[in-house]
This record gives structure tokens, C-alpha cells and sequence, in this order.
């Protein structure tokens, strides 16, 4: 489906680059110009990764994409056997994206802090970047430091996340 929308779009594009090529050869406008097609609504329920699970009235308010590479990098993480930090990252993810307590702005923060500190942690060990991983675990603890329920919870996981990355 998606791909027949985007060749359905990239068609109405050269159809309209014509119109407008003619249109200029004429020097006035002789053909009629195409409104742009909106967008459709992709409606799913319960989102079910490999790892990770959020309810169906989160959906709207999450960047999928970011979801998404969270749970393949928790996959990779406990794939080689860092099952610790594969949990530690999916409470994390889960509890922040189900979060009430965060305003979309901070939610959004911290589940790209935990993004990139996924993908820091499904690196091989000898190209981890320890100095960027120290960077993101101090901006990920001082974001939910100021919401109660997010405070309990990085003191529940924080400590494995350190320790993943040998962090004080």
C-alpha cells in the first residue's frame, strides 16, 4: 500500500513538473494545476515490536521511528547477551513513551536520549564510544529528573545502564 502511494505521488509530481513546463513554453497558464494529496491516516492498534509494547493510545503522540530503532538495537543488545541492559532499556522506553507525566516535549527528549544510547550499546564493544554514552546517560537522568515518577524509574535502571558502559 505504501509503495503504490509513493508511486501514485511521484507520478501527480511529474505531471505537475509537465504542466508547469508547458505552462512556461506558452507563456501563460494553459493547463490546470494539481492540489497535493493528502496524506493518508494509518490507524493501528496495540503496536507490537520484537521488544517493546506500547497501548494503542500512545501511538499518536510517539515517533515511531524512534520506537523503532530502540527495539532493534534492544534486540542486538540481547542478542549478545547483555540481557540486563535489554531490560533496562525496555522499561525505560516503555515506562517514558506511557509516561503521563512528561509533557510531549520532554517524552520526545528522552526517548531520542534513549535512542542514541541504545545504539550506543548495540556496537561492538571496541567501537563504543564511552565519552558520547557519558554525555547521554547525564542528559537522559537530568531530563527525568524532574518528574517524580520518571525519577524512581531511572533510579530503578540507571544503575544498569552505567554499568553497561562502565560509567561512575
Amino acid at each position: 500500500m505504501a509503495i503504490e502511494f509513493r508511486k501514485l505521488e511521484e507520478r501527480e509530481r511529474a505531471l505537475d513538473y509537465i504542466a508547469g513546463e508547458m505552462d512556461a513554453i506558452a507563456g501563460f497558464p494553459v493547463t490546470p494545476r494539481l492540489a497535493p494529496r493528502a496524506r493518508p491516516v494509518v490507524l493501528a492498534g496495540n503496536t507490537v515490536l520484537n521488544n517493546i509494547r506500547i497501548a494503542n493510545s500512545q501511538i499518536g503522540v510517539l515517533n515511531t521511528g524512534t520506537i523503532g530503532s530502540i527495539d532493534n538495537a534492544i534486540g542486538l543488545v540481547r542478542r549478545d547477551g547483555s540481557k540486563e541492559m535489554a531490560e533496562a532499556l525496555k522499561a525505560l522506553t516503555e515506562a517514558v513513551a506511557t509516561s503521563r507525566d512528561l509533557g510531549d516535549d520532554k517524552r520526545d527528549s528522552a526517548l531520542e536520549l534513549v535512542s542514541a544510547i541504545a545504539s550506543e550499546a548495540a556496537t561492538p564493544p571496541d567501537r563504543r564510544r564511552t565519552s558520547v554514552a557519558r554525555a547521554l546517560v547525564v542528559d537522559l537522568a537530568s531530563v527525568l529528573g524532574g518528574v517524580a515518577a520518571t525519577v524512581q524509574l531511572w533510579a530503578s535502571y540507571g544503575p544498569a545502564i552505567k554499568a553497561f558502559f562502565h560509567l561512575p
